[in-house]
């Protein structure tokens, strides 16, 4: 028992994963006696899987993996036949019109893949955006994807420039596998969402506008993006604490509301980049302003 001045504060032992997530479909009613707005809206959130396998250095993820290791396993995937009876479940209220899946990554399992948009084309058939990985993308991929009703893929850029990626970031992907990626992309007529991220420790004005440059290349339809979100505990969060770019105290209760606004951080060009992060969208649209 951890004692504190006003609470006794007792920490349960962690729990062991379900591997079975089948078990789970949301029963959305809930949410719609509470907000009804919800119901009607034609766009909802589905998710068909649990984890990720990857370990960038920004995200929670290896955290997660390591608080729950040897409890069940890391990546785990509903039934296709049950995912979609969930969908099919919003369907029949006669609201739903897009579907988004926000898995980590909704095409990391190809067998699982396939047999999903079988049954998603027969049983579904309304359009779908996904998040995906260049690793996993090849012309069987997306010709399964695209004639399943997929319209838009989500994939992270974070930072065009490759370095920052694959060695900060951990993030072990190279610019010219996104250029050949969406090259496959814009020959099935399928639109691309691009993240994007700010104020990364080390990070240049330089590298800023190569994440602008490379979101011009790849001709991407919607670029969102973010300032870095110091998340406690994370290698990333703990580089900048070495770099001084963070107080040695950073803490859960230091974490600001929104990434979209202002950095945390303290570095020589932090406002610049607050102020790139807030214009991308219409630098990549019309990259004539860049200059």
């Amino acid at each position: 028992m951890l004692r504190d001045k006003k609470w006794d504060v007792i920490q349960n032992e962690t729990g062991d994963i379900s591997n079975d997530i089948s078990q789970y479909i949301e029963n959305r009613k809930i949410y719609y006696r509470r907000y009804p707005l919800m119901e009607k809206d034609a766009t909802k959130f589905f998710i068909g899987s649990r984890g990720c396998p990857y370990k960038c250095s920004y995200c929670f993820n290896k955290q997660m993996r390591e608080i729950f290791k040897g409890r069940g396993q890391p990546i785990r995937f509903k039934k296709p036949e049950r995912f979609i009876e969930e969908i099919e479940n919003e369907k029949t209220r006669g609201f739903l019109k897009y579907v988004c899946f926000s898995d980590d990554l909704f095409i990391m399992n190809k067998k699982w893949l396939e047999e999903f948009t079988r049954l998603y084309k027969a049983h579904i058939g309304i359009p779908f955006m996904c998040q995906i990985r260049p690793e996993f993308i090849d012309e069987d991929v997306l010709a399964n994807l695209k004639e399943s009703g997929c319209d838009k893929v989500v994939f992270g850029i974070e930072t065009g420039n490759e370095d920052l990626r694959t060695k900060i970031l951990n993030k072990r992907i190279k610019n010219d596998e996104f250029i050949k990626m969406a090259q496959l992309f814009k020959k099935y007529r399928m639109k691309i969402h691009t993240f994007n991220m700010f104020g990364i420790p080390t990070e240049t004005l330089e590298n800023s506008f190569e994440t602008i440059m490379l979101n011009v290349k790849i001709k991407a339809d919607m670029v969102a993006s973010s300032m870095f979100m110091p998340f406690p505990g994370t290698e990333l969060t703990e580089l900048a604490i070495k770099a001084g770019c963070l107080a040695s105290t950073y803490s859960f209760k230091d974490i600001p509301q929104s990434f979209h606004r202002k950095s945390i951080l303290k570095t020589p060009v932090i406002d610049k980049q607050e102020k790139i992060h807030k214009i991308i969208f219409i630098a990549c649209k019309y990259p004539i302003l860049i200059p």
